[in-house]
C-alpha cells in the first residue's frame, strides 16, 4: 500500500486525467458520432490534436519517470479498440514514439 501511495504522490495527475479523457472519451466520441467524416477524424484528431498532445505530455513529464508516458497511448489503444476501426490501433505506437522523443529531447543533460 505504501508503494502505491508513493507512486500516486510522484505522478502527474493532470497528465493522467487528460490522457484518459483524450484517449478514451474523445476517441470514442469522434469515432461514433456522425458529425465528422473519417477523413477529418484521421487528419484532424489523430494527426494534429493527438500528436500535439503527445508532444505536450512528453515535455510536461520531463521530470517524471518514463513510465508516465504510457498513459496516453494506453488510453488511446483502449478507446480505439472499443470504438474505432482496426486501422486506427497502430496510432498508439506512433503516439508513444512521439511522446518518448519529446520527453528524451527535453531532458537536461
Amino acid at each position: 500500500m505504501q508503494k502505491i501511495k508513493q507512486w500516486w504522490q510522484a505522478s502527474d495527475r493532470l497528465a493522467i486525467v487528460i490522457s484518459l479523457v483524450m484517449g478514451i472519451l474523445v476517441t470514442g466520441l469522434a469515432a461514433r458520432s456522425g458529425l465528422i467524416s473519417r477523413v477529418l477524424m484521421v487528419g484532424g484528431l489523430l494527426l494534429i490534436i493527438n500528436s500535439g498532445l503527445s508532444i505536450w505530455l512528453g515535455k510536461r513529464l520531463v521530470t517524471r519517470k518514463s513510465g508516465m508516458l504510457l498513459w496516453f497511448p494506453g488510453a488511446y489503444l483502449l478507446g480505439a479498440y472499443q470504438f474505432a476501426p482496426r486501422y486506427m490501433w497502430p496510432f498508439a505506437l506512433v503516439y508513444l514514439g512521439i511522446s518518448y522523443l519529446a520527453w528524451s529531447m527535453s531532458k537536461p543533460d
